[in-house]
């Protein structure tokens, strides 16, 4: 039975028990062909935007080492971007 990715959430939420844990990292090493299939889903729903990843916020390259303190942290909502060149946020 094939399930629109975006609606993964409306699944949880509707009460089903039923939760598949997904790891990226597994599935590029043992299933190379999936994270293909999934990666490509995944851009095109960026694009068609569809679904909107939650920035908390962006750090030039250069401050690398600052971003990665503050994710070990914690209490950061949202993901950490680092960039090629200086941010003006």
């Amino acid at each position: 039975m094939e399930h629109d990715p975006a609606d993964w959430f409306c699944l949880v939420r509707s009460g089903r028990k039923r939760v598949v844990p997904y790891s990226i990292q597994w599935l590029k090493r043992l299933r190379p062909a999936l994270f293909r299939q999934d990666s490509i889903a995944l851009f095109d729903l960026l694009q068609q935007q569809r679904i909107k990843p939650r920035i908390a916020l962006l750090f030039p390259l250069a401050e690398a080492t600052q971003a990665h303190e503050l994710l070990g942290k914690g209490g950061v909502m949202g993901k950490i971007v680092l960039v090629r060149q200086r941010v003006v946020a």
